[in-house]
Parts: C-alpha cells; sequence; structure tokens
C-alpha cells in the first residue's frame, strides 16, 4: 500500500509539472500519466491479483440405523 501510495504521488507530481500551474489541466495530465502508468502495469502483469479456491467434499450426513 505504502508503494503504491509514493507511485500515485510521483505521478501527481508529473502531471502537476505538465500543467503548468491550471489548476483543471493538471488535474487531467495526472489522470492520463496515472491511466498510463496503471495500464502498462496491468499488460505487463505487474501487480496482478489472483486467488486459489479450494473446495472440500461435503461431509454426508451419518447412516440412520434401523430398529
Amino acid at each position: 500500500m505504502l508503494i503504491a501510495t509514493i507511485v500515485v504521488l510521483i505521478i501527481d507530481l508529473v502531471g502537476n509539472s505538465i500543467g503548468f500551474g491550471n489548476r483543471y489541466l493538471s488535474a487531467l495530465m495526472s489522470a492520463i500519466v496515472l491511466a498510463l502508468v496503471f495500464g502498462t502495469f496491468v499488460y505487463f502483469g505487474y501487480g496482478n491479483v489472483s486467488m486459489s479456491v479450494s473446495t472440500m467434499p461435503i461431509p454426508t450426513a451419518p447412516a440412520q440405523t434401523q430398529k
């Protein structure tokens, strides 16, 4: 989580430097740079989330004894 925060901070600084002091242009540039970096990470497989689910058979009820 800390690494992702640092990456977003750096991307925001890059976007603000491209925006030339205009608030809306800086926000737009930050969003575009973040989308490019995130898309690149996803495309090359960095930071993928994988889950493995294992199933167990359901135990059967014990057999009833006949009287």
